[in-house]
């Protein structure tokens, strides 16, 4: 069950948690901002990461509506959230992200896949291209203009 996490700045960072326990996904609200051309869901098991690109798109044009940690909770969290774009680490810890990204690619209105990884996109060969997607950033690579420069 996904909670959205209501507020800005700090508050929007908490975790949502569900009676149960934690589903692995976290949703933002998304204040009304004229500037906002992008909602983008972040897919990484490591917090630390998804804080600095937090970080990084709060002053862009992309708004993070959601976040997961684990294939799972982003093929929920796509379903329900709708995102633009989604942000995928390609090791996850319960499926592939080059898996969950075809899986979501078959999809009708698909969203936009960016995938992410620390390795080299020479490690994972051709099954880079074996997957649509908008691209691939290594992680030490990634700002704001190397994904404007994949999306339309």
């Amino acid at each position: 069950m996904l909670q959205p996490v209501r507020g800005t700045g700090s508050d929007a960072q908490k975790p949502a948690a569900s009676p149960g326990g934690s589903t692995g996904v976290q949703a933002h609200s998304v204040p009304h901002d004229a500037g906002v051309h992008r909602t983008v869901l972040v897919v990484d098991d490591h917090p630390a990461f998804r804080a600095g690109l937090r970080e990084m798109l709060a002053t862009s044009r992309f708004e993070i509506v959601g976040e997961a940690h684990d294939a799972a909770s982003a093929i929920a969290a796509v379903e329900s959230l709708r995102p633009d774009v989604v942000l995928l680490d390609i090791i996850l810890p319960d499926r592939d992200g080059l898996m969950v990204a075809a899986d979501l690619t078959r999809r009708p209105s698909p969203p936009s896949i960016i995938l992410l990884s620390s390795r080299d996109a020479a490690d994972y060969g051709s099954r880079l291209g074996a997957v649509r997607v908008r691209g691939f950033i290594q992680k030490g690579d990634l700002s704001v203009a190397a994904l404007e420069a994949l999306l339309p």
